[in-house]
């Protein structure tokens, strides 16, 4: 879950309409929660590679308009046709362009529909700086277990450089280098994506236009959760952005 200290930062229905879950068959059968992800395309989900690596598209489902992270009556479900990583992903401890696009059978319902619907793809050259960003996910919260309903919480950009120095200060060590493909937000003491979080959205309200987002990061990973001056880490979704649209079009 997102590491949040007050039980308020339980998003609204429709907040955020293109959050989805991705699960995962488990040997008995059944479907259990393993990311995040967000619906950029009625079609297409966007979530972080690490979720699906080494595995086929049968082995998952997706659920929209899901506050709960469990397939429930009221969640939309929709098999995965294929899954197509980013090519210069890298796995192994690295993770360099954490990114996957898992294409679905059949579209969901997105028009005429406010529970469920698309996130904006980020516009060239935005400055994060003062932007209002949010993370939401249903992964570990501060008592270190998972939760089933959604949680948000607001999220201050990093510098790429002042990133690196800050995790220069964990057990990464001085020679650790942040690399291109990554963004970083949070570094504020309890407020941070966390175990089970991975794959899903960080999302910025567009300048001057309330409640519309755009997604600027995709969870990928971090050094411990919402411990103060350590910012959480992000696959930077701008750098991606060609390849995305390059493989929506086809």
């Amino acid at each position: 879950r997102i590491r949040a200290k007050k039980d308020d930062e339980i998003p609204a229905d429709g907040e955020f309409p293109w959050m989805v879950a991705v699960f995962n068959k488990t040997p008995s059968g059944n479907y259990q929660f393993r990311c995040g992800g967000s619906l950029i395309h009625p079609k297409v989900v966007l979530t972080a590679n690490h979720c699906v690596h080494r595995r086929t598209p049968n082995d998952f489902i997706v659920g929209a308009n899901g506050k709960i992270a469990l397939p429930n009556k009221n969640t939309e479900r929709r098999r995965i046709s294929e899954i197509i990583k980013h090519p210069k992903y890298t796995h192994f401890g690295r993770l360099y362009n954490d990114a996957a696009l898992l294409f679905l059978e059949e579209s969901f319902p997105t028009e005429g529909d406010n529970r469920i619907n698309t996130l904006c793809l980020p516009p060239d050259g935005l400055d994060l700086e003062d932007m209002n960003c949010y993370v939401a996910g249903w992964g570990n919260g501060l008592d270190g277990q998972g939760d089933q309903n959604m949680k948000k919480v607001q999220v201050p950009f990093v510098d790429h450089n002042q990133c690196q120095a800050l995790l220069r200060r964990t057990r990464l060590g001085q020679n650790f280098r942040l690399h291109s493909s990554f963004m970083c937000a949070g570094g504020e003491e309890g407020k941070d994506a966390c175990i089970g979080d991975g794959g899903g959205p960080l999302m910025c309200e567009m300048p001057s236009e309330e409640e519309r987002y755009f997604q600027a990061g995709i969870v990928s990973w971090g050094i411990g959760c919402g411990t103060e001056d350590v910012p959480g880490v992000y696959t930077d979704v701008e750098k991606i952005t060609e390849w995305i649209k390059k493989e929506l079009e086809q």
